[in-house]
């Protein structure tokens, strides 16, 4: 790894935010990504232009019939994005949709 000379001053997420991990996909010229929080309930979308300077985007909500523990990085298939998620002791696939 190589540190980014621009990156030495800047968040790459407000420092307010407590996330354990971010989920990140690159689409066209932009990213996207879901955040791991240590408040699962708080889980939400980042998007970046430069992988730096990231914003905070709307939640993201899953319809499970429990808490939807750790995610994949998004991943499409035939035009659709998915994530896989863990759910107790179970591997789930799940298919993103705009928000509501």
């Amino acid at each position: 790894w190589q540190r980014i000379a621009e990156a030495d001053n800047a968040a790459l997420t407000p420092l307010t935010e407590e996330i354990a991990s971010l989920a990140v996909v690159q689409i066209g010229k932009r990213f996207v990504g879901i955040s791991q929080p240590i408040d699962l309930s708080k889980r939400c979308y980042w998007t970046s232009e430069d992988l730096i300077k990231w914003q905070k985007g709307p939640k993201v909500k899953f319809k499970a019939s429990g808490r939807v523990d750790t995610l994949s990085n998004p991943f499409p298939i035939d035009g659709r994005w998915h994530v896989l998620y863990e759910q107790g002791d179970r591997i789930y696939r799940a298919v993103l949709v705009p928000g509501e």
